[in-house]
């Protein structure tokens, strides 16, 4: 199931690409398929970046943010709070009070 950025990168990809089919009977060959291919990248580029992940590491790169990670939080995210390599995300469990 996407979460709401991964929707709205949907909605965006399926407006470009309405617009995109509009023009494909006119047009020669190649403007087609350049047409689709810069109607197909940002739609997969947004289901790979706007993962909950991706967002958290975003926030944690803020300086003085720490992400806090809960028990019930999708799988993605207790690895991502488990890797060494981003410090700034954690879990819930390992903060003070």
């Amino acid at each position: 199931m996407p979460n709401q950025e991964q929707f709205m990168s949907i909605v965006r990809w399926l407006l470009t690409f309405a617009g995109t089919a509009l023009g494909f009977s006119s047009a020669p060959w190649w403007v087609n398929v350049s047409g689709l291919v810069l109607t197909v990248a940002p739609f997969i580029w947004g289901l790979l970046t706007h993962t909950q992940a991706s967002t958290a590491v975003a926030a944690a790169a803020i300086p003085g943010v720490q992400v806090a990670v809960s028990r019930d939080a999708p799988d993605s995210l207790q690895r991502l709070a488990r890797d060494p390599s981003v410090p700034d995300v954690v879990p819930a469990s390992t903060l003070k009070p």
